[in-house]
């Protein structure tokens, strides 16, 4: 029964928190300034923005930094970065280059600076994963030159 209270209070909170991570979300992609736009409707809302629309780089930025947050990752000065792609099908490993997933480290603070005197890209790699496709990034400390 306390679980079932627990799970009803948590439900409540997340109807009046959505609207607040839309408009973090337009905020973030503002530029410089965001206009926000809502207009009600007898059974419905509709929700814009005049920024940025949202990109997978800004996905991987946001994402990226609230895992660093959640995880406490500490803040590596050098270190070594594989990123492996897990695509349905074969891809073309030119089109996938790991920069904004760098700079998104780099923004939420795992790493010092992404060039190369400090960190050490591997090459990128593209496996198949029919079931499940993803992205992986292994970060690894480097001990000092």
């Amino acid at each position: 029964m306390l679980l079932q209270a627990k799970y009803i209070q948590k439900l409540i909170i997340m109807r009046r928190r959505w609207i607040w991570e839309l408009i973090q979300n337009a905020s973030d992609c503002a530029n410089p300034d965001v206009s926000i736009y809502v207009q009600t409707y007898n059974d419905s809302l509709s929700f814009s923005h005049n920024g940025s629309p949202f990109t997978y780089e800004h996905l991987m930025n946001q994402a990226i930094g609230y895992l660093a947050k959640a995880k406490q990752l500490p803040c590596l000065k050098l270190a070594t970065v594989q990123v492996i792609y897990y695509c349905r099908v074969r891809v073309s490993v030119d089109n996938y280059a790991p920069k904004f997933i760098l700079d998104s480290l780099v923004r939420a603070g795992v790493l010092v600076d992404d060039r190369g005197e400090w960190v050490n890209v591997l090459p990128v790699r593209i496996e198949i994963d029919r079931e499940r496709p993803r992205t992986e990034v292994t970060i690894r400390e480097t001990k000092g030159k």
